[in-house]
């Protein structure tokens, strides 16, 4: 006799739970599988609220074993393979056609946001399983805030058994961020003289291979030799930050996240400034070296850029980690070259 598969998706955030899981209330008919979902994000994530936004797509991998074992990965013919289910109104994910559970089988359960269609001839997208390795999933981080993917993976459900008395029980798949995040605010120490922002990039690694599995990260590298341009910002009138005062930039970009080893010996991350002092337009580049416990998957990040036309050697370090609000990552010396330099 088979009995229904009920999953619910939850993105992990440091928010409290919802009492309302977003469920469907109705009883679903006898063997589907129905997933519903109640996510959790922070509120400075891409993806914002209490559940997977509608219409928005998420793929779904299972695995099934008789009791006795424990469920494997085969090349193809999983019981579910990349499936797309698609965010309802209410909080459930919609998938066809509608999957059974076999009582007294093992289930394994795996997701990830959003839903990427299988690698052709090895550029970006779902790499396939084998025997003996997991899914992946190749991408390449857009280069503006706005049109960036928030990519996430579930903690995994392993070895679920399914019997009799369970029907209606739901598992739960929690959601996690898989980027890390930086902002920026700029802070103009000087006494008298305003400065104009023109742009802010970062350069960074820009490919990778995601484990859909665990979230880990792989193969990083850029798509230039050098490194990677993304444009932070660049307004299209140049912001002014008048003397004295801060600015806070309205942005937030996802990257690769990095180890404390990743960042004490930093050659990848760097900041570009494009700015206008008095007229003079200056080019200061930052490699920075903080936080020194790295950038967590997770977590953002808050620069504080602090411009002074003087104090060269002038170097704040403070470092505030909290789950994908604001951080503080560190206090930058924003110094511009020197007259003639």
């Amino acid at each position: 006799m088979k009995n229904l598969i009920l999953l619910t998706a939850i993105a992990f955030a440091a928010v409290s739970c919802s009492e309302d899981d977003g469920l469907q209330n109705s009883k679903p008919e006898a063997n589907a599988i129905l997933f519903g979902t109640t996510v959790q994000i922070e509120t400075k994530a891409v993806v914002k609220g209490t559940k997977i936004p509608d219409g928005e797509k998420v793929g779904l991998y299972a695995l099934e074993a008789e009791s006795s074992a424990s469920p494997a990965w085969k090349a193809s013919a999983n019981l579910m393979d990349n499936i797309e289910a698609v965010a309802n109104s209410s909080g459930g994910l919609d998938y066809s056609p509608l999957l059974n559970y076999t009582v007294d089988k093992v289930y394994n359960f795996y997701a990830y946001y959003p839903h990427t269609a299988v690698s052709q001839a090895g550029g970006d997208g779902v790499v396939a399983p084998t025997t003996t390795a997991a899914p992946k999933l190749k991408v390449t981080l857009e280069k503006t805030p706005s049109a960036q993917a928030d990519y996430m993976y579930a903690a995994p459900i392993e070895n679920y058994k399914r019997t009799s008395d369970e029907a209606g029980v739901i598992q739960k798949l929690v959601f996690k961020h898989a980027l890390t995040q930086i902002r920026f605010k700029f802070k103009n120490t000087e006494e008298s003289d305003a400065i104009v922002i023109k742009s802010i990039k970062v350069k960074d690694n820009d490919k990778g291979t995601m484990s859909i599995t665990d979230g880990e990260w792989s193969s990083l590298s850029a798509t230039s030799s050098d490194g990677n341009t993304f444009t932070f910002f660049q307004p299209t009138t140049p912001q002014t930050v008048a003397a004295g005062t801060t600015f806070d930039i309205p942005e937030q970009l996802m990257l690769f996240p990095k180890t404390g080893e990743d960042m004490v010996g930093n050659s990848t991350l760097k900041f570009e400034l494009a700015l206008d002092a008095s007229g003079t337009e200056k080019t200061v580049e930052i490699t920075p070296t903080v936080p020194a416990t790295g950038l967590t998957a997770g977590t953002s990040y808050l620069y504080t850029l602090l411009y002074s036309s003087t104090a060269k050697d002038f170097i704040s370090l403070s470092t505030e980690v909290v789950d994908w609000v604001d951080a503080i990552g560190g206090d930058l010396p924003v110094v511009p070259d020197k007259p003639g330099a």
